[in-house]
């Protein structure tokens, strides 16, 4: 977990202990500048500063932001909510945080009232993970939600994409999802990984 990265980063520090996490996006795990810690993921506050990038380059003006209460996606929403705002002079019409244990009645309450808002946007950003994006995601397009809607890289797991052709068969034949992985494109393994795509498909990846 986030809390136990950090606590666990303090512990090498003062032992002078090398400590080198592959996993954690927190953005406390290095805010503390320690000597022996180094994370190899971007923290969350850069991958929601990407994200409402990665919107805005597409057109997109306008959003409903649904995230959950786990700390993580709180930082991402956070910093999604910030730098849509007040760098690219984006909207967020509604937005709306919920548990991941929230039950059936209250995902369809929730997903009517996006359908059924006053408020205009153009696209719904869904940050969480996989069991409840897949929840609210068939929710919203059997609602009647048929806007875009952009989720974060947790949801895409093979569990979620098994179950997408269904969804889409059934309430959304022509609706789009996207769920963009952030990564530095100037590192040596991301040139590895494009230069790959590229001999393979002819064609850069569609990142932006």
């Amino acid at each position: 977990s986030p809390f136990a990265t950090t606590i666990v980063s303090n512990i090498y520090e003062q032992n002078s202990i090398l400590y080198i996490t592959p996993t954690s996006n927190s953005n406390t795990l290095t805010n503390l500048r320690f000597e022996q810690v180094f994370r190899m993921l971007p923290n969350n506050n850069a991958r929601g500063e990407q994200l409402a990038r990665f919107i805005h380059n597409l057109g997109y003006r306008t959003v409903a932001l649904l995230h959950d209460r786990d700390q993580t996606n709180y930082e991402i929403s956070d910093a999604f909510a910030s730098t849509a705002l007040d760098e690219l002079g984006m909207g967020i019409a509604l937005q709306r945080s919920f548990f991941r244990n929230l039950g059936e009645r209250a995902i369809t309450k929730l997903a009517v009232e996006l359908y059924r808002s006053r408020h205009k946007f153009d696209a719904v950003v869904l940050i969480t993970n996989d069991d409840m994006g897949l929840r609210l995601y068939r929710e919203l397009r059997l609602r009647g939600t048929q806007k875009p809607v952009f989720g974060i890289e947790t949801m895409d797991t093979p569990a979620f994409w098994k179950a997408l052709p269904a969804i889409h068969a059934d309430y959304a034949p022509q609706a789009d999802l996207y769920l963009p992985t952030i990564f530095d494109d100037r590192s040596i393994f991301a040139r590895q990984f494009l230069d790959r795509f590229e001999a393979r498909y002819a064609m850069p990846p569609d990142h932006q």
